[in-house]
């Protein structure tokens, strides 16, 4: 079994995420697939290492509800012209309401899985199944946000086991994901934190507000000049 600690942006044109300190890229799409699985005379091992840009995963969750599909995640999606691209709805603005963010999430997270035991093990056996457990921390857009919303988005993911079966070449393998813990913030909360305090619970004080403190002329700026 495998514990994750997660930070996740579901941004509207790319996912960003961090699992265990590795910063991990993709656009933030996805398509339903439905046809047959494409030929490859790629190794498993080179797979495996690329499962990130190769992600074709059935997921069944409570929360995309009672039937379950087959994705193609992020680069994944775009590598093929089958099918419907489908991203975040910008104008919908209700991130919290969209299944997107559930389904490159799990994917990301279980690609990672994947990656991780083959690592370990240098070969993964067809049907092998890998138990995750995720502590995550993720955001909402400012203009929607409120606790119920909040409590809405984290619920997708801590509501149930998320199964995942991944296709790599002729063999699949089994991910069960576990959300422990979910913290939903306000989409920039974080990274103004991180101006305001030095980690200590204090104010920040250090050399960061030189270049602001010459433009505007000012003699003293600490992390408190940004608490409003």
């Amino acid at each position: 079994m495998f514990n994750f600690k997660v930070a996740n942006d579901n941004g509207n044109s790319e996912h960003k995420m961090i699992i265990d300190g590795e910063v991990i890229k993709q656009p933030n799409v996805y398509k339903v697939f439905t046809g047959e699985q494409p030929q490859t005379d790629e190794t498993i091992q080179k797979l495996v290492e690329d499962l990130n840009n190769n992600i074709l995963v059935k997921i069944e969750s409570k929360s995309l509800g009672t039937e379950a599909f087959r994705y193609l995640v992020g680069n994944s999606a775009l590598s093929t012209s089958k099918g419907r691209v489908k991203n975040m709805n910008i104008e919908k603005n209700k991130k919290h309401e969209e299944k997107l963010p559930l389904i490159n999430t799990l994917g990301l997270i279980g690609s990672q899985a994947i990656k991780r035991k083959f690592a370990e093990n240098e070969t993964i056996a067809d049907g092998t199944t890998i138990p995750v457990v995720v502590d995550m921390t993720t955001a909402i857009p400012a203009s929607v946000y409120k606790k119920s919303n909040a409590d809405q988005f984290e619920s997708m993911f801590t509501d149930s086991l998320h199964e995942l079966r991944f296709y790599i070449k002729d063999i699949s393998v089994n991910v069960q994901i576990t959300f422990r813990f979910v913290k939903v913030t306000q989409e920039g909360v974080p990274a103004l934190f991180s101006i305001i305090e030095n980690g200590e619970g204090k104010f920040r004080n250090d050399d960061l507000f030189d270049e602001f403190k010459e433009e505007y002329s000012y003699e003293k700026v600490t992390g408190k000049h940004f608490f409003r």
